[in-house]
């Protein structure tokens, strides 16, 4: 539940709407990547425990369990436990063709634009990609597990076993299925999680204590740009407590001479969470006197995407549609510094 079983197969791509229910994969062939599964097989490549390594594949796993241990099958047991007690009416792990829909579903959408062929795709892994929802659902499920915090619900879980949900483990980045930030005050813990399928982007973030959130889906893949204007809207408006994930920051934009940016110019990566995931490859490039950086994440079924970048300093540059940030130490253009890890240079036609 915290991503740090060993375990491979970061997410999962899906399968077009026109196939027929016979012709998508059986658990047991996504587990195994056999055909018709289009992934990988999840496999153990790290000792349990030891190392953050968000794994879809591991949540398969967990549904295979389920599923056999209950006898049940899991988008009728998630109704059961979860759906039905919090009057979430509109959400289901079921698989949903599109010929058998009202208009009210969102169809997915591509980077450039484009309606995902067959409008989305099918997603048997239910528990890593499968399930559908209304962001006033997901809202229900945020409060009740703000509710049975403080003590007032136990609809689906015990007070104790949202308070071990809700604790950060060991060599993670996440309490029990959320990502958990400790913000500036130590009494309010924010948990929150992302979701990506091709043709959608959504974020779910909540509060202990003060009972704040948000609850945000969009049926692009260019969606997540324009969550983080929305969340950072709704936490100004609401007065969120500073320190939450995804608070903007405050820089002054400088004027150097572009000439520097050439000293960057060139492709970077950053090694995979664990030994067997390949590298995300991030490109610097200039254009017309611009700096800018692409980043390819091949775990996260990611196409590529291309920021411009604004320099802070000669060394410190930031994105102003992305919200992030690099930074390289002086003296030293061969590696510098995102999303709190270090990306080295592979094309060493640029030294010191």
């Amino acid at each position: 539940m915290s991503h740090t079983a060993g375990l491979t197969v970061h997410g999962f791509e899906g399968y077009s709407s026109s196939l027929e229910k016979k012709d998508l994969p059986t658990i047991i062939q996504t587990l195994n990547g056999v055909k018709p599964a289009n992934n990988p097989p999840v496999e153990p490549n790290n000792i349990p425990g030891n190392d953050f390594s968000y794994s879809g594949g591991g949540y398969v796993v967990a549904q295979k369990i389920l599923e056999d241990v209950t006898q049940i099958n899991f988008s009728d047991l998630a109704n059961e436990v979860v759906f039905k007690p919090l009057r979430m009416r509109s959400s289901t792990y079921e698989l949903i063709w599109p010929g058998s829909t009202s208009d009210d579903m969102a169809v997915g959408h591509s980077e450039d634009g484009k309606t995902i062929p067959g409008n989305w795709n099918m997603l048997p892994e239910s528990t890593a990609a499968g399930l559908w929802t209304t962001p006033d659902d997901l809202a229900n499920f945020v409060i009740d597990i703000q509710n049975t915090m403080s003590g007032k619900s136990n609809k689906i879980l015990s007070n104790n076993m949202a308070q071990q949900m809700l604790a950060m483990q060991p060599n993670s980045e996440m309490g029990l299925g959320f990502f958990l930030n400790q913000i500036k005050n130590p009494s309010i813990i924010e948990f929150s999680h992302g979701g990506v399928n091709i043709g959608y982007v959504a974020y779910f973030i909540g509060f202990t204590e003060i009972g704040k959130g948000a609850v945000i889906m969009t049926n692009s893949y260019n969606g997540g740009m324009v969550i983080l204007e929305i969340i950072r809207s709704i936490a100004d408006t609401y007065h969120w407590p500073d320190g939450y994930t995804q608070q903007y920051k405050i820089v002054q934009p400088v004027t150097i001479d572009p000439a520097i940016y050439q000293n960057y110019v060139g492709q970077f990566e950053i090694s995979g969470s664990a030994p067997s995931d390949p590298p995300s490859i991030l490109t610097l490039s200039t254009k017309k006197n611009k700096f800018f950086i692409t980043l390819h994440f091949p775990t996260q079924n990611s196409k590529n995407t291309t920021f411009e970048l604004t320099p802070e300093s000669e060394v410190k540059f930031f994105t102003v549609d992305g919200g992030f940030e690099i930074e390289f130490t002086p003296g030293n253009n061969n590696e510098f510094v995102i999303f709190d890890e270090k990306a080295h240079r592979v094309d060493k036609s640029k030294n010191n």
